[in-house]
């Protein structure tokens, strides 16, 4: 998953309910482990499953990590996370791609930031402006227009 620098991100893992538990965060470009101002992750209502609030790292922009959650009996949960960034930023994908065509790019930021709805067995996709950026029918797999479950989907 992508979370931006601004979004107050929860770790989860699923460890031995009632244990106490840490975390280790790598930064998977430079293989370095990352330095945290609180290591300790919280168990939920949830008997075993355990969170960790980024909000206790400072990452760079794009960061991806890979983090590893280990309890008091040994037991470890493991993920990757894209911490920082954000989809219209002066590096991210948007503009590294789209330097120079501007049309591509607005229609990259409009998918991206924009919105969508199901409607009558169609998707319709907007603009961040509102306005229409596209439409398609939806189908199920038999072929059929459906709402749910949809399986296929074409441009009207």
């Amino acid at each position: 998953m992508r979370y931006t620098d601004t979004e107050t991100t929860m770790l989860a893992g699923k460890l031995s309910a009632g244990s106490t538990a840490t975390i280790v965060l790598v930064d998977m470009k430079t293989n370095t482990e990352l330095t945290l101002s609180n290591d300790s992750c919280t168990e939920t209502p949830i008997d075993g499953m355990f969170t960790w609030d980024t909000a206790n790292v400072t990452v760079g922009e794009d960061m991806h990590v890979l983090y590893c959650m280990t309890d008091t009996g040994g037991k470890t949960a493991y993920g990757k996370v894209v911490i920082g960034g954000d989809m219209v930023s002066s590096t991210s994908i948007t503009n590294v791609v789209t330097t120079g065509n501007e049309d591509v790019r607005q229609i990259i930021e409009d998918v991206q930031l924009g919105s969508w709805a199901l409607l009558d067995n169609q998707m319709v996709m907007k603009t961040q402006a509102g306005d229409e950026l596209a439409r398609f029918d939806l189908f199920d797999q038999y072929g059929r227009p459906t709402m749910a479950s949809v399986f296929k989907r074409e441009r009207v």
